[in-house]
């Protein structure tokens, strides 16, 4: 290569480098994570070709009511022998055949196994439904578990802060001769212990990252974005929590009528039935419509008397077998018997999709609780860190109260930042529970 074609392309790589760097961070919300996930993520090809093929197969069963046309053709010899000629006579032989058949009734064998294939497909898009249920919690759980890594960092900064600050404020009391060696050596320790937090904090941070851009589908090197992480005001954040508008019956009610999975579970059953019905039909003949045309070219033309130039059958056929060695009654019984099976599954996916329902709104509602314990619990924590703070300068406090009361303080923000995203990862998945 010519070192001018090379400095060329060189030069355009870093010209598009660049614009790659200078490009504005795209900011992803989590609507934007949901699209992303359901155009890009693996896992859910995996079930959408699962439903394609279901939808070939019916097409394959489809194409049992259709005509079948077959040719043939074929090269050789033919030998003849007859009492008008003496001996045996051989000649080249082409063949060429033309075949078509077209069933006319066979008491609905076909019909209701195609009826059952076409609800296998109905069952294939239910569950295909539902992995895309379970793919948008998925994203919104790792969303806010992201936000919350994210948050906890902030605490913990802030309890860094106020270790070195303590630091400071040990050692100056230690130089004036108020407190003694102890008060900076714990405060010290305290300080390591802070910063070790923080650290496995950020780690945390990154892990959950990459967690939701493993169930987001989203590719990191690829467009630059960061994450919409709104200001939450956790002073006031019971006055912005979401309610539960409807009762249990009425989410359990919706549920029924909107889960995918109990969807799935009632066209299993249908196709259950349908194949059942086919089986039977198994007991009974088929008819059917075929004509046949065949054309001869023999080499010797004194054999064209004994071998047919052109000759064509339309006929009407019947086939019923009689006896298979029971093999008909064995796939009605297992039939039966696959059916029953599809029955208590449908009533056991149902009473466990009411157990999810209950459990989701149980979890939200005990959770709603939480945050807003959690915020009274972070308001009196920092109250009483604020007075051990005073007792402690004053010096009628020890380092052991007061150190008690900065990490309740801290333990109780985190407690609520905990609360504060948890409440809506319990309210996604009670959206999931009902089928939104």
């Amino acid at each position: 290569m010519k070192p001018g074609v090379t400095m060329i392309r060189l030069i355009f790589s870093l010209i598009a480098f660049s614009s790659l760097l200078s490009a504005e961070p795209k900011v992803l919300k989590i609507d934007d994570l949901v699209t992303i996930a359901l155009e890009k993520s693996p896992d859910l090809d995996i079930w959408r070709a699962d439903y394609n093929a279901s939808k070939q197969r019916t097409r394959q069963a489809e194409g049992e009511r259709r005509p079948r046309v077959d040719i043939g053709a074929g090269a050789g010899s033919t030998v003849v022998k007859s009492a008008s000629i003496d001996g045996t006579q051989s000649s080249g032989l082409m063949t060429g055949t033309l075949s078509v058949s077209q069933l006319l009734y066979d008491f609905g064998k076909t019909g209701k196994k195609i009826e059952a294939h076409r609800l296998g497909t109905d069952t294939a898009h239910a569950t295909l439904q539902q992995k895309i249920s379970d793919k948008i919690f998925d994203v919104k759980e790792a969303y806010y578990y992201v936000l919350q890594a994210k948050n906890l960092i902030a605490v913990n900064e802030e309890n860094v802060r106020l270790n070195e600050k303590q630091l400071h404020r040990a050692e100056r009391y230690y130089e004036a001769g108020i407190r003694t060696k102890i008060d900076v050596s714990d405060a010290k320790v305290n300080l390591i212990q802070a910063r070790k937090s923080l650290n496995s904090a950020r780690y945390e941070y990154r892990r959950a990252r990459i967690w939701l851009e493993k169930v987001a589908g989203l590719d990191p090197h690829a467009v630059p974005h960061r994450l919409y992480a709104p200001e939450i005001d956790y002073a006031n954040a019971d006055k912005s929590l979401p309610v539960m508008e409807k009762s249990l019956e009425e989410l359990v009610a919706f549920a029924y009528s909107h889960r995918m999975e109990l969807r799935s579970h009632h066209s299993r059953i249908e196709s259950a039935k349908a194949r059942l019905a086919s089986l039977r039909g198994g007991y009974y003949p088929k008819f059917l419509a075929t004509l046949d045309y065949t054309h001869n070219e023999v080499a010797d033309s004194d054999l064209e008397l004994y071998v047919p130039k052109d000759q064509a059958n339309a006929l009407v056929i019947l086939k019923w077998n009689l006896y298979e060695g029971g093999k008909t009654d064995a796939r009605i019984e297992e039939a039966r018997a696959e059916l029953l099976k599809r029955l208590a599954q449908y009533n056991d996916v149902k009473s466990r999709i009411r157990q999810e329902v209950a459990d989701a709104v149980t979890r939200a509602l005990r959770n709603r609780d939480e945050v807003i314990l959690a915020q009274s619990l972070a308001e009196a924590a920092k109250e009483k860190f604020e007075q051990a703070q005073k007792r402690y300068e004053h010096g009628i406090g020890d380092y052991i109260e007061l150190q008690q009361a900065r990490q309740g303080y801290i333990d109780a923000s985190s407690s609520l930042v905990v609360s504060y995203y948890t409440l809506f990862t319990s309210l996604a998945a009670v959206e999931r529970a009902v089928g939104k």
